[in-house]
Formats: C-alpha cells, structure tokens, sequence
C-alpha cells in the first residue's frame, strides 16, 4: 500500500492531476459529484490549500488491503493544461515504477465547456511490489479547477466489461454550481 500511496503522491506533487467523489468535495464556487457505489466508504483524505484528496474503497475492505480503490483529487486554482497532458504526464510519471506499463487512450472532449479524456493504464507489477494494478482515469477540467478520478484493480489489465461499466460512472459525473 505504500508504494501505491507513493506513486499517487508523486503523481500529485509532480502535476497535482485531481480526482473527485460524490460526497461534494468543493472547488471554490463549485463541486464535481461521481456517483461512487454506495457500499463505498472513505478509506482516507488528504487536503491543503490547493489540493484535496479521497480515496474510497468497498465497506468491506481496508485501506491497506484493498482489492479495487477509487481516487478523487481536485487541483484548484488550475492554470490552462491541455487534457491531452494530464494524460501524458500522469504515464510518464507511472513509467518509472511500472514493468512495462501500458498506456490506452479512450475517448475525450478537448472544445467547450469541460474539456475531459478518458484513459487507462495497465502493469503487470511495479518495481517494488510485483502485484499487477490497472487504473481508469477520467479527468475533467472546469473553470476553477482540474479534477482526476480514477479506479483502480489489482489486475494486469481491465477488462471490456469493467472499463465500460467505469467510463460509465464517470462520464455521469455532474458540476454543480455554490452559491457564495
């Protein structure tokens, strides 16, 4: 867990990508709302300043024997990153500890309103744990803020099945406006 936590961490204080959960985590005038399950629980949070962080696993897990995890993260005060980058950062960042680690490009949303991409990455182990671990990242940029999410197993790949029920979920994923 904390190689897994270590990574996360370098992936933040490299590009501080964000994720978001559905217990409203609050970006200034705004909250990003991801219909996580509701058999999930807070397994732990993380917030400063500019960043907040939550990971959220199944009621029946802990944090540190998890089988599948969520993670939110919102970077507030963002400054203009192209969607694509996030994607190509956050794998650059997975490379140096990932076995050869795989990179799939989804879909994404790069004019208008809330520009998104949708990807995943796969590893069949890491240079210090050899448990394999795929991801699915939805990250999605707003006015304020950019927020990552994504989920992840500890499986070599994702399946059809899984990345079509989680693109899902994501892409329900709703802004709402706060009022001041």
């Amino acid at each position: 867990m904390w190689a897994f936590k270590e990574r996360i961490m370098k992936h933040l204080l490299l590009f501080l990508i964000p994720v978001c959960f559905s217990i409203p985590v609050i970006a200034q005038n705004e909250r990003f709302i991801i219909p996580w399950p509701e058999t999930w629980k807070i397994g732990s949070q993380e917030k400063t300043p500019t960043m907040s962080m939550v990971e959220l696993i199944p009621n029946n897990e802990k944090i540190d024997k998890w089988t599948i995890i969520g993670t939110t993260t919102i970077l507030k005060d963002k400054e203009n990153t192209p969607i694509e980058l996030a994607m190509n950062i956050t794998f650059n960042e997975e490379k140096k500890n990932a076995i050869n680690p795989t990179l799939t490009f989804i879909d994404k949303k790069e004019d208008g309103k809330n520009p998104w991409i949708l990807f995943k990455i796969e590893a069949g182990g890491f240079k210090n744990d050899k448990t394999p671990e795929s991801q699915l990242y939805y990250v999605i940029e707003s006015e304020t803020a950019l927020y990552s999410n994504f989920v992840a197993i500890k499986e070599a790949s994702l399946s059809k099945e899984f990345t079509n029920h989680w693109t899902g979920i994501f892409k329900s994923g709703q802004f709402i406006k706060q009022s001041n």
